[in-house]
């Protein structure tokens, strides 16, 4: 299981990178109107200020400034991994993100809390702490998922968020994507 848990990190690390290169290069730029802000690759998203001017661009909630997010998730490949995502105090230090889910049968989770300084991995059947040594790849590799999510959501105007993964070239699945939700901080301690 502790296998499993590095070799994902490790994906998501290099996907995360990867989705955010692309997403820089690839993204579509459109002219700024009235309450617009930057998203992350410096074009301009509609944050929904607006929604009840008529501006001719559909209002898009405003992923690149949520300060939380929530969704349900899911890859596929050989097998489907099926995911909670919840991450809060987004662009903080003491940002915080949970994963629970199921691979190959088996229940598995993460969470990574910058206020406590802390990170858990769910493993046969209970919570253990990730120990100091590893905590900065951890953390990395929770803020490259975010990174990757953002970058993936980015225009998202609502549904499923359906793309491939730009390295390993499985479909990805997200859908009952919430922004901004009210998450309790003990959502993020085992």
């Amino acid at each position: 299981m502790k296998k499993w848990m590095y070799v994902v990190t490790g994906i998501v690390v290099v996907a995360a990178v990867t989705a955010v290169i692309l997403g820089v290069l690839l993204a579509p730029e459109r002219p700024a109107v009235e309450n617009d802000v930057p998203g992350p690759n410096g074009n301009v998203v509609d944050n929904g200020a607006d929604s009840d001017v008529d501006n001719g661009v559909d209002d898009v909630r405003d992923v690149a400034t949520a300060t939380s997010i929530q969704f349900k998730g899911e890859w596929t490949n050989d097998e489907t991994v099926t995911f909670t995502y919840r991450a809060k105090d987004i662009g903080t230090e003491d940002f915080k993100s949970r994963m629970d889910g199921w691979a190959e049968g088996v229940e598995v989770g993460v969470i990574i809390n910058g206020e406590l300084g802390q990170g858990w991995l769910f493993q046969n059947g209970e919570w253990v702490m990730i120990p100091d040594e590893p905590w900065d790849d951890y953390w990395g590799a929770a803020l490259a998922e975010l990174d990757l999510y953002i970058s993936e959501l980015h225009g998202w105007t609502g549904g499923d968020c359906i793309f491939t993964h730009p390295e390993h070239g499985f479909q990805v699945r997200i859908y009952d994507v919430e922004v901004n939700p009210d998450l309790s901080d003990t959502l993020f301690e085992p």
